[in-house]
C-alpha cells in the first residue's frame, strides 16, 4: 500500500479532504488458478471502502508478479502525487522476466507503461532470473528502480527460482536504473541499468543449499 498525500478535494469527484490510499497486488480469476495478474485499487476513506479492482491486461498472467508500489510524496517534486507500480511478468519468448513499470498522475484512472531491461549480461550467459523489484521516487521527480538479477546459461521457466548450480550461474547482482517520467507527455525515459553490487557465488547463493550455521 501507499498513500497519495494530496487531499481528495483536488480530485473530481472526491468525498472528503483525506488522502487517497492505493493498493496493488496480484489476483487470480478463481481460487487455485495460477494465472496471476497485477491489480490495483484505492480508498478515499482510510480503507473503509475500496474502488473496484483494476486488472492490468497489457501483460499476460503468469505465476510471478511480486509487485512494489510507491507515490511521489514530495510537494516540491514536478511529479508530486504520481503513483508508480513495478512487477515482473513473462513476455513471450523472453530470456528473462520482464520488469513492467506503470505510472499514473490522474489518481489511478489511467496508467502509462514502460519496460525496464536487464543489465548487460556476462558473455556466455544469455538468460536471467529477476526478482525483488523496488521503485523509489527521487527529490527531483525522477525514479530509481532496483532488482536482483541472476545471469545464467539457462533459466528454467518451469522452475523459476532454480539457478542450476555454479556451472550454470555467471553472475548474481543487485541492479539499479535511473528513470524519468514526463507527466505532461505520459512518457518514460529509462536509463541504462547498472550493476550496483555483486553477490559471492557459493553453494547457498548458486544452488540453494542451506546457509552455513
Amino acid at each position: 500500500m501507499a498513500i497519495d498525500p494530496r487531499p481528495s478535494r483536488s480530485r473530481v469527484p472526491g468525498p472528503s479532504d483525506k488522502a487517497r490510499l492505493y493498493w496493488a497486488n496480484m489476483t487470480v480469476p478463481s481460487c487455485g488458478d495460477g494465472r496471476f495478474s497485477l491489480s490495483t485499487a484505492y480508498s478515499d476513506d482510510e480503507g473503509t471502502t475500496w474502488s473496484a479492482l483494476r486488472v492490468e491486461r497489457r501483460t499476460r498472467p503468469w505465476v510471478g508478479g511480486f509487485p512494489d508500489l510507491a507515490v511521489d510524496r514530495n510537494p516540491a517534486s514536478p511529479n508530486y502525487g504520481t503513483v508508480y507500480v513495478a512487477y515482473n511478468w513473462l513476455p513471450p519468448g523472453a530470456s528473462a522476466p520482464g520488469f513492467r513499470l506503470l505510472a499514473s498522475n490522474d489518481f489511478g484512472r489511467t496508467w502509462t507503461p514502460a519496460e525496464v531491461p536487464v543489465a548487460v549480461r556476462p558473455r556466455g550467459y544469455p538468460e536471467s532470473w529477476r526478482i525483488a523489484y523496488r521503485v523509489r521516487p527521487a527529490p527531483d521527480g525522477t525514479l530509481f528502480a532496483s532488482w536482483y538479477q541472476v545471469d545464467m546459461r539457462h533459466w528454467d521457466r518451469t522452475d523459476i527460482f532454480a539457478k542450476g548450480g555454479p556451472t550454470n550461474v555467471g553472475r548474481l547482482a543487485v541492479v539499479i536504473a535511473h528513470i524519468r517520467f514526463d507527466r505532461s507527455m505520459h512518457r518514460f525515459a529509462v536509463g541504462r541499468p547498472r550493476v550496483a553490487a555483486t553477490i559471492a557465488e557459493n553453494a547457498f547463493t548458486a544452488s540453494g543449499a542451506s546457509a552455513a550455521g
